[in-house]
């Protein structure tokens, strides 16, 4: 792992990391919450963070670590929600399957639904603030 690079790896196969003077922060998450297949997808994934993809990926992270242990566990599903759809795309985006497409565009729908409804009762709720929490366009 290096610095300014984002790494994404498969818990479950062997791997041997070398640290070059990187923090890190772990995140566990199931293979079905993002669309991970250890049959199609390579083990590991390297994102660089001076990169568009890479430094919205970085930020929406670094945002849910700062957010999440004060949210509500229905705002936390939401949020959840957001960031996995968002590595759910980082990682099928090259895949022709159809399939998986369609289970993303799903998936992101069911986050701004979930989204919309936790915050029906502000009357300031605007397009851009979904975009905003969910990191989409």
């Amino acid at each position: 792992m290096q610095p300014d690079r984002i790494t994404l790896f498969d818990f479950q196969q062997s791997l041997h990391a070398k640290f070059e003077d990187a923090n890190y922060v772990s995140l566990t998450v199931p293979h079905s919450a993002i669309g991970y297949d250890p049959y199609r997808h390579p083990r590991l994934f390297h994102v660089e963070t001076t990169t568009p993809i890479g430094d919205m990926l970085r930020n929406n992270l670094e945002w849910l670590l700062e957010v999440a242990p004060t949210a509500s566990l229905a705002e936390a599903k939401v949020l959840s929600d957001g960031v996995t759809s968002l590595i759910r795309g980082l990682i099928t985006r090259n895949l022709k399957d159809e399939t998986i497409r369609t289970r993303f565009a799903k998936s992101r729908e069911i986050a701004v639904r979930r989204y919309i409804k936790s915050h029906l009762q502000n009357p300031l709720l605007q397009p851009e603030h979904i975009c905003r929490d969910l990191g989409i366009s």
